[in-house]
């Protein structure tokens, strides 16, 4: 088994590269995860009371966020809505006491956060402050494979640029030097997940980019490796990622989907970290058969990608393709085996939630009986 994880939201609440801390994040997670119904002149929305995150209640319920979006206001109320959300006297003031149990399931205990502070690992990314930042859930599940999948490998995706601060945490976690979790030892010197990521191994870091050297072919797949650079820009229209660019930054280009796969199972047992195209998905308005790309091979190493941003009918942000031929994977199928919506709430509240998903997607997938 190959696991494929999305960060921002998956596996990493707060965005320190943009600015957003965890606070205004977990925020955000309420505002797009609350389920209520409009006023009957839908002017007005109240949250129905249930759980951050979950599947819709019924079919007249609607997500905060896209009550918002069609709100006939401007861009600038919008926003305002959006930071307010939680406030007092705001449509999700009640979702308040939420918000408090996850910061606080974000908080180190005082002995963690004081050991941290003069660890010069934990100052680079911003753990000195004693707020989490990789979730242990997602550790729980590192933990889980290297006991029941040893052989497993995982690999990490993002369209952002969180890799190295993400690497370096991981890799001291890895070799056992992270005081939230003694005794851990993940770094190969043991049978199991060897979950070590330095920049020197620029075999297990890289880039990806789609679309070939004229931008345009939806079957092109290159990895720089070595490198998560993309070129300034990428983020705006209209979306410039020459595969020049990556040429030149690249330690060794990987071309064509076969060849990637091929390097990802000789990388097997490990951890790999992966920055997704993605201008190219902007560029082809934020379709799925653009999203982060996830060739499967049938009979072979068995690919499952979570992400938050799956929606619980529809792939979404993820490209599933056999690897035979290049087609598009059903969405049905891409569902039931390879592509697994992750609900960020619980993905912070639940340190066993990311095992649960895992263990859901087997049986759906038919590889462990449900009964």
């Amino acid at each position: 088994m190959r696991l494929h994880l999305d960060v921002n939201k998956t596996i990493l609440v707060d965005d320190k590269v943009q600015g957003i801390d965890a606070g205004t994040s977990c925020a955000q997670i309420l505002y797009w995860g609350s389920w209520g119904h409009r006023s009957a002149d839908g002017r007005k929305w109240r949250w129905d009371g249930g759980e951050p995150g979950g599947p819709p209640p019924d079919k007249d319920a609607v997500l905060y966020g896209n009550f918002v979006r069609k709100l006939p206001v401007s861009r600038r109320v919008k926003a305002q809505l959006k930071r307010d959300f939680i406030k007092r006297g705001q449509p999700g003031a009640r979702l308040r006491p939420h918000w408090e149990r996850m910061m606080e399931a974000l908080s180190y205990e005082p002995a963690v956060s004081q050991a941290l502070e003069s660890l010069p690992w934990a100052q680079e990314v911003g753990l000195d402050r004693g707020a989490v930042r990789l979730l242990p859930s997602f550790y729980r599940l590192l933990l889980h494979l290297q006991q029941v999948a040893p052989s497993a490998s995982v690999v990490l995706r993002t369209y952002g640029s969180d890799i190295p601060e993400v690497m370096v945490e991981l890799d001291a976690f890895a070799r056992g030097q992270h005081p939230a979790w003694p005794g851990v030892k993940m770094d190969g010197s043991v049978a199991g997940l060897d979950a070590t990521l330095t920049s020197s191994d620029t075999e297990r870091f890289g880039a990806l980019h789609r679309g070939g050297p004229k931008g345009d072919d939806f079957g092109a797949l290159a990895l720089a490796l070595g490198t998560v650079e993309n070129p300034p820009g990428r983020d705006r229209p209209p979306y410039p990622c020459p595969l020049s660019f990556f040429e030149q930054h690249a330690t060794r280009l990987v071309s064509g989907p076969q060849k990637i796969w091929e390097h990802l199972e000789a990388h097997r047992g490990k951890v790999v970290a992966l920055r997704d195209d993605y201008a190219f998905w902007a560029r082809n308005r934020f379709s799925t058969r653009a999203g982060k790309p996830l060739w499967v091979s049938a009979g072979q190493t068995h690919e499952v990608f979570f992400d938050d941003n799956i929606r619980h009918d529809d792939p979404n942000i993820i490209d599933v393709r056999r690897a035979s031929d290049g087609q598009p994977i059903g969405a049905k199928e891409a569902l039931r085996r390879h592509a697994a919506w992750i609900n960020p709430y619980r993905a912070v509240m639940d340190e066993g939630y990311l095992i649960e998903v895992l263990e859901r997607t087997m049986v759906s997938a038919g590889f462990v009986d449900g009964a």
